[in-house]
């Protein structure tokens, strides 16, 4: 009984010996690139364009160019939408950037959305969509936020 303990021992540890020999080999053929000590290093150049800055379009306050046409909810998710009319009362052509909350009936902001259009002629109107992100209450109404008018 003990030749037979003794001999199973003799056999693990020689398996044993045997996987940490060949573990030991395929890690040395798979070695990786020794660590750099450098705490960061740049991967790229910074991009530099020669476009020339956005500017905001002159004339009255752009807040008054944007009404709420429409405030509603999508009646599978919940998310909130808001239709915006935009109507260019500058001289020129302007594009528009619309942010819109959403808000509850304590008048506390729920959610928010953005509309954005491109170039639109002086007098002219168009409607877009401002698009809440996440689930809100029946009756959340919709305010317009910050208008910000540019010249294309």
């Amino acid at each position: 009984m003990t030749l037979a303990v003794a001999g199973g021992l003799v056999v693990a540890g020689g398996t044993v010996a045997l996987v940490v020999s060949t573990m030991s080999a395929v890690q040395d053929s798979i070695a990786l690139p020794p660590r750099s000590d450098a705490p960061y290093s740049a991967p790229y150049e910074d991009e530099t364009y020669d476009e020339e800055p956005v500017e905001p379009a002159p004339g009255p306050d752009p807040e008054g160019d944007v009404t709420v046409a429409t405030c509603g909810r999508d009646s599978l998710i919940g998310w909130p939408h808001a239709d915006l009319k935009i109507v260019n009362r500058t001289e020129g052509p302007a594009a528009y950037i619309v942010t819109v909350s959403f808000v509850d009936g304590d008048g506390e902001e729920v959610d928010d959305g953005i509309a954005t259009t491109e170039e639109i002629a002086p007098g002219d109107a168009v409607t877009v969509r401002a698009l809440g992100s996440g689930e809100v209450a029946a009756g959340t109404k919709c305010r317009t936020g910050q208008v910000e008018r540019y010249v294309p």
